[in-house]
């Protein structure tokens, strides 16, 4: 009886441990009037959201029209670890005193409310752009993608191109090939790299790779080294179907640390108390 209850006791303490969430969200952003969620949580395109597809919900994590000087879509996102954004939007505009264009990209503290320029347009492309996707890489690289053909120092790309531009040598460099990866012609308008290499992104139109089907309101990841892709977010089964668009998304962990679950929780409490009925009959 002893015994029975000691494993007990170990066994339910060690899933009370090990019932830690370490889960990651998509933070993204869509056309004017989008709907999200079994919570049907509706915001604008100047809007930040974050869905949690664990239990299919969203919730709004930033709100442009409180800090933006004018109404504009947000044209791509990317979270920094230290909670700042990445933003570009489809105008001119303001936010946290800093002035920028559509061919550039702002750091905002959403702590203090405060912007800094991260990358100016004007001084890498060859003319007027329009970033519409920009994530950072482990190495301090950029990988974006604009909205029309562009060029960089001689670098020419297209807009279903993602491509790594090096802010201390200020190259680029092709990233990822659209023109050879997508059945017809396309534009990337929303892009995430992975600490592993892999790719998520949403598309302007609808498209497909190796006969997998998606529509703009999709996101795809897509493994470059494998050269298979799968849906991620299937907006007709995630999202009732709404209109959504994705124009701009970004991942970040929801926590580092284990944090215990509810049901963890009580296993932990069983544990312990498997622990001290077994002391108890020593």
């Amino acid at each position: 009886m002893r015994r029975i209850i000691q494993m007990l006791g170990v066994l339910f303490l060690l899933f009370g441990l090990t019932g830690g969430v370490n889960a990651e969200t998509i933070s993204l952003s869509g056309r004017a009037g989008s709907t999200l969620g079994t919570n049907d949580l509706s915001f604008e395109g100047e809007d930040v959201v974050r869905y949690n597809s664990t239990n299919n919900t969203a919730t709004l994590s930033l709100e442009g029209g409180n800090i933006f000087s004018n109404v504009l879509d947000i044209k791509a996102v990317h979270l920094l670890a230290n909670g700042d954004f990445l933003l570009s939007t489809s105008g001119t505009t303001s936010i946290g005193g800093l002035s920028f264009d559509d061919d550039d990209v702002a750091i905002y503290n959403p702590m203090t409310s405060m912007a800094s320029l991260l990358i100016d347009g004007a001084m890498i492309f060859s003319g007027n752009e329009d970033i519409d996707a920009i994530s950072v890489l482990a190495n301090g690289n950029y990988v974006f993608s604009t909205t029309n053909e562009a060029s960089i120092n001689g670098f020419s790309f297209e807009d279903e191109d993602l491509v790594e531009y090096n802010p201390t040598t200020m190259k680029a460099s092709l990233f990822l090939d659209g023109d050879t990866l997508f059945a017809s012609d396309e534009d990337i308008d929303a892009a995430h790299v992975r600490a592993n290499g892999n790719i998520l992104f949403s598309t302007a139109g609808n498209n497909s790779i190796n006969g997998l089907s998606f529509s703009h309101d999709d996101i795809v990841e897509y493994n470059p080294i494998l050269d298979t892709a799968a849906i991620v977010f299937n907006n007709r089964l995630q999202n009732k179907d709404r209109v959504l668009n994705i124009d701009a998304l970004t991942i970040a962990p929801v926590s580092t640390t284990a944090v215990p679950e509810p049901t963890s929780v009580v296993l932990l409490g069983t544990g312990l108390l498997g622990f001290w009925a077994h002391r108890r009959l020593k």
